[in-house]
């Protein structure tokens, strides 16, 4: 990997921690604390707006990008990873981070840490693959 695509992935990482800091500080600046109103395992949950950013920021680079004739084999794989984990964590977190037991909550470390992390490694997958297409 060169250090353009490793630093295109940290810095987008970056955007994408200083977001959800920014969201989190929003959050909990507009809640009425009189009104006893509490965080719960929901406000961590960062993966769709993770995914969301990902696959935006893969379509400018694309879209951007002018190696269309060097597209590798590597790339085409690493797409059909981003686009299957962006259809398919929302079922996956269904079926294994929520109890399912009546009252369908949140579990602790799979209902925030999995996904969150799958969205992560995503949006790093799509920046390398959209740098390294527009490059």
């Amino acid at each position: 990997m060169s250090s353009d695509i490793l630093k295109s992935i940290g810095l987008s990482l970056g955007v994408l921690t200083l977001t959800f800091l920014i969201q989190k500080f929003l959050s909990f600046r507009s809640r009425n604390a009189r009104a006893g109103a509490r965080w719960g395992r929901e406000d961590y949950l960062m993966w769709p707006d993770w995914l969301a950013s990902g696959l935006v920021t893969l379509a400018v680079f694309l879209t951007v990008g002018d190696g269309a004739d060097d597209i590798k084999p590597i790339q085409i794989g690493a797409l059909l990873i981003v686009f299957g984990v962006n259809f398919l964590l929302p079922d996956i977190v269904r079926e294994l981070c929520y109890s399912t037991t009546g009252s369908h909550t949140l579990l602790t470390w799979q209902g925030i840490v999995f996904p969150n992390v799958a969205a992560a490694l995503t949006v790093g997958i799509a920046v390398a693959v959209g740098v390294d297409f527009a490059n």
